[in-house]
């Protein structure tokens, strides 16, 4: 997909090595397309927070990928729409009878400003019968998720209530521990750098 699109901008804190895969990136914003993207969006190996870092960078890389998209005219432009749908196509496994054309068409009219990503809250990683396993709390699942999909409108006394008609936000803080930070400073690109 990234091949269809040009490639994606990403910007990574430090240069990575991963041993196991041989992938390998430097520091700084870089384009990425095609094996090397899908190298970046699988590594774990090395990354401070493992699994966590890897979802943060393919939260950046997917984000990267939708404003690509939505700037440079592929949703209204019929070969670039078409060579994306053949791209998704072949590599993304689609549930059945989901169409991929509608999808993209009802994408026409979004802005990557308005796409938002949330990662569950966790707990910290215990070793379970010899595996690297990352605690979750169900519970702390659920209102998470519920708080994402029902926000409570603010109170008197919070920073969004107007006095008038409630101001509804969605946050996404964590429910419980979270994951230490992943994301860095924003570059001059707009990219946020990531581990």
């Amino acid at each position: 997909m990234s091949l269809a699109v040009g490639g994606v901008q990403v910007c990574l804190k430090a240069p990575t090595h991963d041993d196991e895969t041989g992938a390998s990136f430097p520091a700084g914003v870089q384009t990425i397309s095609g094996v090397q993207a899908l190298d970046f969006v699988r590594e774990r190996h090395g990354l401070p927070a493992g699994d966590l870092d890897r979802i943060t960078r393919q939260q950046v890389f997917l984000g990267g990928l939708a404003a690509k998209m939505l700037s440079a005219g592929t949703l209204t432009s019929p070969s670039k729409m078409n060579a994306l749908i053949t791209a998704v196509q072949n590599s993304v496994t689609l549930s059945s009878g989901w169409d991929i054309t509608s999808f993209a068409l009802q994408m026409q009219g979004l802005t990557s400003g308005a796409i938002q990503f949330s990662t569950i809250p966790t707990g910290p990683n215990v070793l379970i019968g010899g595996a690297d396993v990352t605690q979750m709390d169900p519970a702390a699942v659920a209102r998470f998720v519920n708080g994402l999909v029902s926000p409570a409108p603010p109170t008197p006394g919070t920073p969004n209530y107007d006095g008038g008609s409630p101001v509804v936000t969605t946050t996404t803080g964590p429910a419980a521990p979270a994951a230490p930070t992943t994301t860095g400073p924003i570059t001059a690109n707009g990219i946020p750098c990531v581990n």
